[in-house]
């Protein structure tokens, strides 16, 4: 706080004199040093910064892992898809030889019915002009 005419009440004064003792003396500096030391806040950092990095790149081997799943889930789809497909066409001509087979034993059968048939009329022939004979040779 400054007084009448200019002096300071308090016995200061802003004469930098009594302190130019103090500039002109050589400064004194500190002996070298390499590197400061890391500060815990710098470790905590680098520890920080250090997970991070981990952290993204275990994202990323996870996200390959999901894709190549997926890839595979999508592999293995198409692998099914045609596995089932040719299942399906195997199976159609398997049925289709079986109708064959069917068709055909059908026909055996038939064939053979209308021969056992025959044979049948042709002994029922031979009996009654048997009988039609013997029955004649009777009346004799």
């Amino acid at each position: 706080m400054a007084g009448l005419n200019g002096k300071p009440v308090n016995g200061t004064s802003m004469d930098t004199s009594a302190h130019d003792h103090v500039l002109q003396e050589e400064p004194v500096w500190l002996p070298e040093i390499a590197a400061w030391p890391e500060s815990p806040k710098d470790e905590v950092d680098k520890d920080r910064l250090r997970l991070e990095g981990e952290i993204a790149i275990a994202q990323q081997r996870t996200a390959a892992a999901w894709h190549r799943a997926a890839d595979a889930d999508v592999e293995m789809r198409e692998v099914l898809k045609a596995e089932i497909a040719a299942s399906r066409e195997r199976l159609e001509e398997m049925e289709r030889e079986y109708e064959v087979s069917i068709a055909t034993i059908r026909e055996d059968s038939q064939a053979e019915v209308a021969r056992i048939m025959a044979d049948a009329r042709h002994q029922v022939a031979r009996l009654r002009a048997s009988r039609s004979n013997g029955s004649l040779n009777d009346d004799r």
